[in-house]
């Protein structure tokens, strides 16, 4: 007669009168099980009576989750592992029963698992989702019949049991493995004819400790070295020209049994020239002993080759770009020379004027385009009412298209506002109606149109950064000729047009990617050869601003119409450019400033501690000769008076980045080129210093 098999039971539960239970389930045989046995003789005869029992239950309770891990873990520690827990679901105020779940299988995840619930706590989905899969876990509804509970405790206790068997049958097999593997040695007489006969330079080199075991006949003619030159050499000299350190990391991931493909290694060969090397290896055991088998490929003159490509696909670019630029600006300057001309002759009207003016914002929309293009332009953002913003500028649009075509635009009544820099977004619905304009040929309308869209999970890939949530969506459509597949896959790509040389510069629809990607959009596209294009733009929209009020005027369209505000303040002007300093010196005397000019960083400072009556603002540029800059400047003033009102203009500088890390983050930035306006606004604002005291 077979002894009983012993099982060990957590019940974990924070209700003594279950403990309780528990223990008659497993302790004493239940009536219903007595009356299924007298059934079963009824029905068979044989006074066989009930049968044998072949199981033995030992309970252990535990009141919260914390004290059953204790107990589990004691039980692991003393070799006297419990077979299956049984556990409530709620158990204020410690763990409830998923995160008790979670800690003990954490500690034995052979344990085989009961939940005990009277509510419906979780369903077997969110059980799922918290725990993972497992067919070590089932779910038993309060109140339950003895019966039930010790089949359930049978069954689980029958499958750990099988568990564990399996494990050590699975050790067995690990061990039979081993001491098969050990059969390989005998074909190593055919990897050594393989490892000679490569055509690829290979090494055998046992990891610990480090000795070079072989090379090839190969290695040695592309390197020339032999085994015997290097078989003596340690892991410092046969790295040549790999650091220490990443040496010591391909090492250790050969040792974990990783492997290592195409590592970039210099060699230096025995005639003492370097050579770049495309390495890969795998961990290999010959004899018990860790070596790597290594095959290098020697890519030297392949990436002379491909740097002299790189650089003459480099040049070409470049060359596309100072084409396309260059064209631009002739264009700009023309019209600037031409206009200047008949002006100067008095023979010209005023509105003559109106165009060298509009040339000069040509050239700094292109040079904006540029900085754009090289994440150097300086970017404020602020709360933007983008149907304000884009409806402020639809009739400039409309100067730049031909009379064949309309241009039509729409904007939902209330839309959000988003985070953003309003001259970034006038560039990317200007480019992109340019690009429409360009597109269409004959008569056609372009459609320009603001509206809100919510997006919800799960989305339809339609792009890698598409997102749930609200966003203002721009939508610029043609019905012009659209475009092939191949032409959409490289319309982002930096100097690619379509258009015929001299035309344009390559720049215009990378721009509209790049602003759109810095304010955390993405752009969609769809066109068909005939049937035009729709660029569709979502910008985040800024949270909470359903209600907010229609953005007001920009600083520069307010500064145009300014009566004289300068009346009775100092104003040092600090300007190395002396076209630059002289015209605004003369827009601030005429605005009632009292202006004082210098050339550079050393001649303000002069300037400043030789003053009879302090400067009420210091407009100074960033890049100055003589080694001190704008910056440099502002934060000696700062020292000397930590509430003085100073601006800073640049058409770009990275100065102003360094800047921000010493206590000049407030400091307000006027771009250039700039207008009488806004020059006048920028001195006009408020001192964001004497703001925050």
């Amino acid at each position: 007669m077979s002894a009983l098999a012993v099982y060990r039971v957590l019940i974990v539960d924070d209700t003594p009168a279950i403990h309780e239970d528990f223990r008659k389930v497993f302790t004493t045989a239940t009536t219903v099980e007595q009356s299924l046995d007298a059934t079963a003789d009824a029905l068979f005869g044989d006074d066989a009576g009930a049968a044998p029992p072949t199981a033995e239950f030992v309970v252990d309770s535990a009141m919260q989750g914390r004290e059953g891990a204790d107990l589990l873990r004691r039980s692991v520690e003393e070799n006297r592992p419990y077979a299956l827990a049984f556990v409530d679901m709620r158990m204020p105020p410690g763990w409830d029963g998923l995160e008790t779940i979670q800690n003990l299988w954490k500690i034995d995840p052979r344990l085989q698992v009961v939940i005990c619930t009277a509510h419906s706590d979780h369903s077997w989905h969110d059980i799922n989702r918290v725990l993972g899969h497992s067919d070590s876990l089932i779910v038993l509804k309060k109140p339950f019949g003895h019966v039930e509970a010790r089949q359930i405790a049978h069954a689980f206790a029958q499958k750990w049991t099988l568990g564990r068997e399996n494990e050590k049958r699975l050790a067995e097999l690990n061990a039979l493995v081993e001491e098969r593997t050990k059969q390989v040695v005998i074909a190593e007489e055919r990897f050594s004819t393989a490892f000679r006969a490569n055509p690829a330079a290979q090494s055998l080199i046992a990891l610990d400790p480090f000795e070079v075991l072989e090379v090839n006949p190969e290695f040695t003619r592309q390197f020339g070295f032999s085994l015997e030159d290097i078989k003596h050499e340690n892991p410092e000299t046969f790295r040549r020209g790999l650091d220490p350190g990443r040496w010591r990391a391909l090492i250790g991931r050969l040792l974990a049994g990783q492997p290592v493909d195409e590592h970039p290694f210099v060699f230096e060969r025995g005639t003492g020239d370097l050579r770049e090397l495309r390495c890969s290896a795998r961990l290999v055991q010959l004899h018990g002993r860790p070596c790597s088998l290594w095959i290098m490929r020697d890519v030297t003159e392949h990436n002379r080759l491909e740097a002299q490509l790189r650089q003459a696909q480099k040049m070409d670019a470049v060359g596309q770009l100072a084409a396309g630029v260059a064209h631009d600006f002739n264009n700009i300057l023309t019209a600037i020379q031409t206009y200047s001309s008949l002006i100067l002759s008095g023979d010209a009207p005023m509105e003559d004027l109106v165009q060298v003016q509009d040339a000069a914002s040509r050239a700094s929309a292109l040079t904006r385009q540029l900085l754009l293009f090289s994440s150097r332009q300086l970017s404020q953002r602020e709360p933007v009412n983008v149907a304000q913003a884009f409806g402020n500028i639809m009739e400039m649009l409309r100067r730049l298209l031909p009379e064949r075509l309309g241009l039509d635009w729409r904007a939902e009544e209330r839309l959000p506002h988003i985070l953003a820099d309003i001259t970034n977004l006038e560039q990317v619905v200007m480019n992109l109606v340019i690009n429409a304009r360009d597109a269409t040929v004959g008569h056609g309308v372009i459609t320009v149109s603001i509206d809100t869209a919510v997006l919800a999970q799960p989305l339809l890939n339609r792009h890698p950064k598409a997102r749930a949530g609200k966003f203002v969506r721009l939508s610029v459509g043609d019905t012009g000729s659209g475009m092939p597949a191949e032409v959409m896959a490289k319309i982002f790509e930096p100097f690619f047009t379509t258009k015929e040389s001299g035309k344009g510069t390559g720049l215009g629809l990378s721009t509209v990617y790049g602003i759109v990607d810095q304010h955390e959009g993405w752009v969609e596209v769809a066109s068909e050869v005939g049937q035009g294009t729709t660029f569709k733009i979502y910008f985040p929209a800024l949270e909470g601003s359903d209600a907010m009020p229609a953005a007001l005027p920009s600083a520069a369209a307010a500064g145009e119409g300014l009566a004289p505000a300068g009346i009775g303040k100092r104003l040092l002007i600090v300007e190395d450019d002396g076209t630059v300093r002289s015209a605004s010196a003369r827009i601030a005397r005429a605005a009632g400033y009292q202006v004082t000019v210098a050339e550079d960083g050393f001649d303000a400072l002069q300037a400043w501690r030789e003053a009879e009556q302090r400067f009420d603002i210091v407009f100074s540029d960033v890049e100055m000769p003589n080694g001190m800059s704008g910056v440099d400047l502002a934060r000696q003033l700062r020292r000397d008076r930590p509430d003085v009102k100073i601006i800073l203009t640049t058409g770009y500088s990275g100065r102003l980045l360094n800047g921000a890390a010493d206590g000049l983050k407030d400091l307000p930035v006027l771009g250039k080129p700039f207008t009488r306006g806004e020059f006048l606004a920028k001195l006009a604002e408020e001192n964001p210093v004497a703001a925050k005291a």
